[in-house]
């Protein structure tokens, strides 16, 4: 049986960190939660871990994973964020299946196996596909391989924890910046722009996108796990769409040699986060904008 009994929480956006530091979201008796987290050196991962809480964190990466079955005695909470989104498939079909979709299965067996009562999957807004809605009770619409093992994932935990009495928790995460990032638009532009290269811009950078700083994205999962939410799925961005065009257009002011080269291909061209459960889960909260981010940190 879980050892922690919920209460409610104050909205996240009147903690301050002192408050945040001191403030459990259950009546603990004894041990801390113990929380084991795959994809615990990527770049979410390591900012979770550095959040202040009553969480004890016990990491799994590829250097420990033939640990797994010691670490998941008597952990309270998986919460699985490892995921391969640099191989294509067209490469390393099995090493991509291996990473995305078997690590899941065996993340789950091993769950039942040791009676763990929660089971959290970080997901991405990739289940979305090109739709423009993004509302958590539609249907998933995948167009990219990230996209289809994400809601394969979501699929997957949701019928094993429910068949298996495992409380179960989908969490979809949009467009991540910030931190060690290697995937969004900011970190393809650094790199462009410390190798002299060209930057490809598609369809004239028109599509917009809901981008959330992975700090942000690290407090709100740290709270909700320690106050699970009555939704099961739930979106994680800001509920604002930024057109990479104006993120463009700011740095150029910067870095005026950046060359751009243009294509043309088929494309989402609009994504922003349906944030109705999330602000229903946490309340209000000021996120980091991603212009401001831009043009305060990251020109400097």
């Amino acid at each position: 049986e879980p050892r922690y009994a919920m209460h409610q929480l104050p909205s996240i956006s009147v903690l301050t960190e002192h408050e945040l530091s001191k403030t459990s979201l259950y009546d603990k008796e004894g041990d801390l939660m113990r929380v084991l987290l795959t994809g615990s050196e990527g770049n979410l991962g390591t900012h979770l871990r550095n959040q202040k809480s009553s969480l004890e964190w016990l990491p799994v990466s590829r250097k420990n994973w033939r640990e797994l079955d010691l670490r998941m005695d008597g952990v309270d909470v998986v919460v699985h964020a490892a995921a391969d989104l640099l191989t294509p498939v067209s490469k390393a079909p099995t090493a991509v299946l291996n990473s995305n979709v078997m690590t899941t299965a065996t993340l789950l067996e091993s769950a039942q196996k040791h009676r763990v009562p929660r089971f959290i999957f970080i997901s991405s807004c990739a289940v979305y596909g090109a739709s423009a809605e993004t509302s958590e009770t539609l249907p998933t619409a995948p167009l990219s391989m990230s996209g289809f093992c994400r809601a394969l994932g979501e699929k997957s935990v949701e019928e094993f924890c429910s068949a298996n009495g495992i409380q179960w928790e989908s969490y979809r995460l949009f467009n991540t910046f910030g931190g060690r990032d290697r995937f969004s638009i900011l970190s393809h532009l650094r790199r462009s722009i410390e190798e002299g290269k060209t930057f490809s811009v598609n369809n004239g950078g028109v599509s917009s996108r809901d981008f959330t700083h992975v700090e942000d994205i690290a407090r709100i999962l740290t709270m909700l796990i320690q106050k699970a939410p009555l939704d099961r799925v739930v979106n994680i961005g800001t509920g604002k769409a930024t057109a990479v065009i104006d993120i463009l257009d700011l740095v150029k002011t910067r870095f005026p040699q950046l060359q751009l080269s243009h294509t043309s291909r088929k494309e989402t061209e609009f994504s922003q986060a349906d944030i109705s459960r999330l602000k229903k889960a946490i309340g209000d909260y000021k996120f980091k904008n991603v212009m401001d981010f831009v043009r305060n940190e990251w020109l400097r």
